[in-house]
């Protein structure tokens, strides 16, 4: 584990997408342990209390709060943000760590991908729903993937009706997590607040819950070897609260490590396309951010 002396969070204020299992549990447990004080944001309520409880009896300084929300379903995400607007004043450190893949194509309520809008359209909506919140000084962390470097994008056929693979449509949602975090960066400069996405590594997480047996058994095959849960924890930790990264921003991560993400992820015209797109996806314009 990092020291915690790395990672000075007493007092801020911290919100954990996905925060009920793998390395979202262990990162807000780590949090809380550093005296932040950390919202969860589940989809599932009794996960939720689980891991709130879990986080109390383990050594959290604060009893964690419980945020519920489907990051799938915008409506949610949008009661959820204000939710939130109403317990708090500001957010110090946003960690964007939610992420699904799905082995049959599905839309969302809106009609979406569904990976895609776990993975990207319910974030994005939800961070310039709160960026107003977070002071100079504040960090947003996004959990990307290796996987981004085989994303692609087709904006004529976004909900992947043409074709639907769920490598395909896990890579081309971390890629957005990639492109989001560059145009994001640049746009919250003169704010000084650091973006960042982080790539944790192949870990043995949840992420293959719920998938057939040949799937789940060749996910524990690929990640048997390939490093701990608490490596992914400990990565999102120091991002979100080592003083030696202040200033740092629109950078990609591996583990503790700045690393080079895919040729393709610094486009800046795709960076502008996305972006668009998922402003008029979510409902938004450029004149009504929180930015």
């Amino acid at each position: 584990m990092i020291d915690s002396a790395a990672a000075p969070l007493s007092g801020r204020v911290v919100l954990v997408t996905g925060a009920s299992s793998g390395i979202g549990r262990l990162a807000s447990r780590e949090l809380a342990r550093r005296g932040a004080r950390v919202t969860l944001l589940v989809r599932d309520p009794q996960r939720g209390e689980s891991t709130r409880a879990w986080i109390e009896a383990t050594g959290g300084l604060e009893s964690p709060e419980i945020l519920l929300c489907d990051l799938s379903d915008l409506e949610q995400v949008h009661r959820a943000a204000e939710e939130f607007r109403r317990r708090h004043s500001r957010l110090d450190v946003l960690v964007n760590n939610a992420g699904v893949l799905q082995r049959r194509r599905r839309l969302s309520s809106q009609g979406h991908e569904w990976t895609l809008a776990v993975n990207h359209l319910g974030p994005f909506l939800l961070t310039l729903s709160l960026a107003d919140l977070i002071p100079s000084g504040g960090r947003i962390v996004n959990l990307a993937s290796v996987a981004h470097t085989r994303g692609r994008f087709d904006f004529e056929d976004m909900t992947l009706e043409d074709g639907y693979s769920m490598w395909d449509a896990y890579a081309r949602s971390k890629l957005a997590n990639v492109l989001f975090t560059y145009e994001l960066a640049r746009r919250l400069a003169p704010r000084r607040i650091d973006v960042n996405a982080l790539h944790p590594g192949t870990l043995p997480t949840g992420i293959a819950r719920g998938h057939s047996r040949v799937a789940s058994w060749l996910w524990k095959i690929v990640t048997r070897f390939s490093g701990r849960v608490e490596e992914g924890s400990d990565a999102v930790v120091r991002l979100a609260g080592d003083p030696e990264l202040e200033g740092t921003t629109g950078r990609y991560f591996y583990k503790m490590s700045k690393a080079e993400s895919s040729p393709q992820s610094h486009d800046r015209r795709l960076q502008a396309e996305l972006w668009s797109w998922s402003l008029k996806a979510v409902g938004l314009t450029e004149e009504s951010m929180f930015l």
